[in-house]
C-alpha cells in the first residue's frame, strides 16, 4: 500500500495503517485491506472486530489464504460488507488502480462505488493493463489490443471476461469522439461482459488508460445449456 501511494501521482488517496494514532474514523470511502498479520483473531472481539466498529468499511479485501471457519467469521463481522480475495500482488495492484482512479479528477461520466461493486462481483480473478504516452487518436487501438489480451487469458484459463473497467487518463483536451471511439473497443465480447467507462483528466496529465478487468473462471460460469435439473442450476 505504501509502495502504491508512493507511485501514486494524481492524489485522492490516502491510506493509514490500522494500529495509526488518531485513525480517520469518517471518510467519503474506507476500503480496508487485511493481510495475515491482521488476522489472528477474526472475532468480533478481535482486532478486525474493533477495526470495523471504528472505521466505516466499504469493503474488505483479503490478502491472505483463509479457511472457511475464519472467512465465516469475517464476513459475520462484515454483515453485509463484501469481501473479496486478493490471491496475487498482481490482483491488489490491479485492484487498487481501479479504487484510485474512481472519483478521481474530472470524467465525463459517472462511475460510482455500486459500479465498481458490480465489477469486482462478476469474477474471482482481476487484471490490469495501463498505457501512458501517446496521443488520444492511439488510444482507441491499444484499448483493443489490450483487451484482445485479456480475452486471451481469460480464454487459456476456461473462462472469460466477466466485468471491464476503462479509465481514460489525460489533461483534460480529450473530445467525445475519443471516448466515444475507445469504448467501442469493450463491446461485443463474448459472454456480454458488464462493461463501465469514465475518465480520469488532471492538469498537465500524460493521455493513456487503465483497463481493469474481472475474469470468471471455468467452474463458476452459468451452467446454461447442460440441462440440470432445476436445483443444480
Amino acid at each position: 500500500m505504501s509502495d502504491f501511494l508512493a507511485h501514486w501521482p494524481l492524489g485522492y488517496v490516502e491510506h493509514h495503517r490500522a494500529d495509526e494514532p488518531g485513525l480517520i474514523t469518517e471518510a467519503s470511502c474506507h476500503f480496508l485491506f487485511v493481510d495475515g498479520d491482521f488476522l489472528g483473531d477474526e472475532s468480533d472481539d478481535g482486532e478486525l472486530g474493533l477495526m470495523l466498529r471504528r472505521v466505516p468499511v466499504e469493503a474488505l479485501f483479503l490478502l491472505t489464504e483463509t479457511d472457511e471457519e475464519s472467512e465465516g467469521c469475517i464476513r459475520a463481522a462484515l454483515g453485509d460488507t463484501p469481501v473479496y480475495k486478493l490471491k496475487s500482488q498482481i490482483q491488489l495492484h490491479a485492484v487498487l488502480n481501479l479504487l484510485a482512479h474512481v472519483s478521481c479528477g474530472f470524467s465525463l461520466s459517472c462511475v460510482d462505488w455500486a459500479d465498481v461493486r458490480r465489477c469486482l462481483d462478476q469474477g474471482e480473478l482481476f487484471e490490469q493493463r495501463a498505457e501512458t504516452g501517446f496521443p488520444y487518436d492511439s488510444v482507441p487501438l491499444a484499448v483493443y489490443k489490450a483487451v484482445c489480451d485479456l480475452e486471451q487469458r481469460a480464454h487459456d484459463q476456461g473462462g472469460q471476461i466477466g466485468a471491464l473497467v476503462l479509465t481514460l487518463l489525460g489533461g483534460g483536451d480529450i473530445s467525445m469522439e475519443h471516448f466515444g471511439a475507445a469504448s467501442r473497443m469493450l463491446q461485443g465480447l463474448d459472454g456480454d461482459p458488464v462493461v463501465m467507462v469514465q475518465t480520469n483528466l488532471n492538469e498537465g496529465a500524460t493521455p493513456g488508460y487503465h483497463l481493469f478487468a474481472t475474469l470468471t473462471p471455468a467452474w463458476s460460469q452459468t451452467r446454461e445449456g447442460l440441462d440440470l435439473p432445476s436445483f443444480l442450476s
